[in-house]
């Protein structure tokens, strides 16, 4: 299932021509800037104590059920007139309830994965637009985010989930993987958390584990649905991609052969979701691969081409000298004859 975050938005920083400023898109609600500024600007950043240089941290606040603000704070240098840290909140407002587990799920990512755009504190243009994330996997940010770790995670959906209203703030220096899901890319390190706190929360749901326990405690309880869980997820990764390269676009037998594989391996529906998004890469490496190939064959086919012209080439100018060679010979042998027989008749007369 796909779920698109439709999404109002709201900078404060300061601009190089008025100084600090609140700047949101059109459909924003005024009391929604108003409680941006208190809740979340005025209780987070500290001119006379604020982050470090180039340091962030990243927040999300409920302020009720159907409000949720969430985004991004960075240190971005000092004023150049008066020499103090210059904040640049940007922060994103999503007007419905969070009713499900997934939607939490794409905030969270969408926190990892950074801002979609940045409005320049230079521009004299403060008008700014709502932002629509079709593909939560697919979207390139423009300034990296910042990781919620597990464990919050696991609290926020089990608080979600008990009517609590979420009230998250994670500076840099919380960023520990202290659950080490091997990620070799920022996409497989979303997916890795996504998948881990999940197998969390329901390891929290049925009693068998407690986020008051030792943390290597968690992992031995947890570590293993995780690994199972993916191993399911690579099975129909790996289904997916022959049956892609194979037929494009798939077909409707190859689809219902899919679907049937989903429910046998119980994979989850934003996971598969995840999984297709991605496959465009896949696509577009064998498709370079393939025409690879059609290069490397074609120029296989020229060198050979080239050599076996230029062995017969070889062979007829062999033949030539050859036959060059016999008619000189058969040239010169009667005048040698021709010249015996004129000294014999001399001799004679």
């Amino acid at each position: 299932m796909s779920y698109s975050l439709l999404l109002e938005q709201i900078v404060y920083t300061s601009f190089t021509q008025t100084g600090l400023k609140a700047v949101a898109s059109t459909q924003l609600p005024v009391e929604i800037q108003q409680a941006f500024m208190e809740k979340i600007v005025q209780h987070y950043w500290n001119s006379h104590q604020p982050l470090e240089v180039g340091h962030q941290a990243v927040y999300l606040q409920q302020i009720t059920p159907e409000h949720t603000l969430f985004g991004w704070l960075y240190n971005v240098g000092k004023d150049e007139l008066n020499g103090q840290d210059i904040p640049y909140f940007i922060c994103y407002y999503l007007a419905e309830p969070l009713l499900f587990y997934f939607q939490l799920e794409k905030i969270f990512t969408c926190l990892h994965k950074g801002p979609v755009a940045l409005v320049e504190r230079d521009t004299p243009n403060f008008s700014i637009e709502s932002v629509v994330v079709k593909n939560i996997w697919d979207y390139k940010s423009a300034r990296p985010g910042l990781i919620i770790p597990i464990l919050m995670r696991a609290q926020s959906y089990i608080a979600l989930k008990q009517g609590e209203l979420l009230d998250l703030f994670v500076p840099f220096h919380q960023q520990e993987n202290i659950f080490g899901t091997n990620a070799q890319t920022d996409d497989q390190e979303i997916e890795n958390l996504t998948i881990y706190t999940r197998q969390l929360v329901k390891a929290v749901e049925t009693g068998i584990v407690s986020l008051n326990e030792d943390i290597n405690t968690i992992k031995a309880k947890v570590s293993q649905p995780y690994l199972d869980y993916k191993k399911k997820l690579q099975q129909y990764e790996q289904a997916f991609i022959a049956a892609k390269q194979e037929q494009q676009p798939l077909t409707e037998q190859s689809r219902n052969s899919l679907k049937n594989l989903q429910r046998v391996l119980q994979v989850r529906n934003d996971d598969i979701e995840r999984i297709e998004a991605s496959s465009h890469d896949v696509n577009v490496l064998s498709s370079s691969n393939k025409s690879i190939k059609l290069i490397s064959m074609s120029y296989v086919d020229k060198k050979k081409t080239f050599l076996l012209t230029a062995s017969i080439i070889a062979i007829v100018i062999i033949l030539l000298g050859f036959f060059d060679e016999i008619a000189q010979k058969k040239h010169h042998a009667p005048v040698v004859n021709d010249f015996s027989r004129l000294k014999a008749v001399g001799k004679e007369e």
